[in-house]
């Protein structure tokens, strides 16, 4: 059975940004082209969809198809990462695959399924419920707006896009463009936090072999199944396992600084007019609909992010107690020194971070409500 994270890479895959590994020469020159072709289709609906921006600065046309034009750039900017900072994301991948985290007896990959087994379904909700919310509305779109020869967004085009080719051919972007950002949006945010996760699934990890072998790092020789080592070298192994944890977390912010801040930028700003359209348009209206289903969903993921930040920087301060409560007493006076060095070294929480300002957590969450409370108020003067 697939795991989230690799369904996640393999709908990245049918998106055209994330290139098989075992592609080269022809093929990965192929799927390279396919890959530009998308992001010319989506730059030229983005340039189509902001030109009438410049053109009036109104509040309303602004924020005209709940700030779609922005949305997109945040969606291709989503799928960019992984063409641009492909390096870096298989690295992440690497850590996650080496000896120091991999699952090693039984019991880790029992703590790894507990761990992992919510985050399936959270994905799989987040996923059914925005692919629903982008084919009702490409649905509702085409019913409407194809009889009629009208485009679902204004639109400046150098050309007469009244009949014809010269509509089809921005209607199809138009629509094409809708449907790889909910890709590109989707898929990012399920990379993101199936890595989240992971950081937790390592922190219990850790936790375990913690507890489990430190009664054997003042012994000279150890046999561990059928390997033999020190237990100088078994205390080695848990300080390098939560450097590396350490290490993933931070190239994780980096690798995905950009986007992440977008996104708290951009969805508390939507959320905002969201609420505001609603006062706006009739209840019976399918508009009224669409505008709901917009505003959970962004409600969504940004309360997805916080929670799941908030889980790291819980789990994280977790170590430093399982340290604590250890029976230091049971090891030599050189250890119970080395057992206060790592317990001053691990009792920094890990924070995942927007932009290397906002921390995720449950208290942002709150914070980024009232701020979208009071938004909306001004709005509505």
């Amino acid at each position: 059975m697939m795991e989230t994270g690799e369904i996640a890479f393999f709908m990245l895959k049918l998106a055209a940004v994330w290139r098989p590994l075992n592609w080269s020469s022809w093929k990965a020159w192929l799927y390279n082209f396919s890959t530009a072709v998308v992001f010319f289709i989506m730059s030229f609906t983005v340039i189509s969809l902001i030109i009438p921006l410049m053109m009036s600065l109104d509040i309303e046309t602004i924020f005209e198809g709940r700030m779609l034009e922005f949305a997109m750039v945040l969606a291709m900017c989503k799928g960019g990462v992984f063409v641009i900072n492909r390096r870096e994301v298989l690295n992440l991948n690497n850590i996650l695959n080496g000896a120091l985290c991999y699952p090693r007896v039984e019991e880790e990959w029992k703590i790894r399924h507990e761990i992992l087994q919510p985050f399936k379904k959270y994905a799989a909700f987040l996923a059914l419920g925005t692919h629903f919310v982008i084919k009702l509305d490409v649905i509702a779109s085409i019913l409407e707006n194809a009889p009629k020869q009208r485009l679902k967004f204004n639109a400046w085009l150098p050309f007469d896009y009244t009949s014809g080719p010269g509509y089809w051919i921005p209607f199809i972007f138009q629509h094409m463009s809708m449907i790889y950002a909910c890709f590109y949006d989707v898929y990012h945010d399920t990379v993101i936090f199936d890595y989240l996760y992971q950081i937790c699934v390592q922190i219990a990890i850790l936790k375990y072999r913690i507890q489990k072998y430190f009664i054997f790092w003042d012994k000279i020789f150890v046999q561990i199944g059928d390997e033999k080592t020190s237990g100088s070298q078994i205390f080695a192994d848990h300080m390098e396992h939560y450097l590396c944890i350490i290490d993933f977390a931070e190239k994780l912010n980096n690798t995905f600084l950009y986007t992440i801040f977008m996104q708290f930028t951009l969805s508390t700003m939507i959320v905002c007019y969201e609420i505001y359209s609603l006062t706006t348009v009739s209840p019976t209206s399918s508009e009224f609909l669409i505008i709901i289903s917009y505003t959970i969903l962004f409600l969504m993921q940004i309360f997805c992010y916080c929670v799941i930040g908030d889980m790291v920087l819980q789990r994280s301060g977790e170590i430093s107690s399982s340290i604590y409560q250890l029976d230091w007493t049971l090891l030599s006076p050189k250890f119970q020194k080395n057992l206060i060095l790592m317990l001053c070294r691990m009792s920094r929480p890990i924070q995942i971070t927007s932009g290397h300002i906002i921390v995720l957590s449950h208290q942002t969450f709150a914070s980024l409500l009232k701020l979208a409370y009071s938004i909306y108020n001004l709005l509505k003067k």
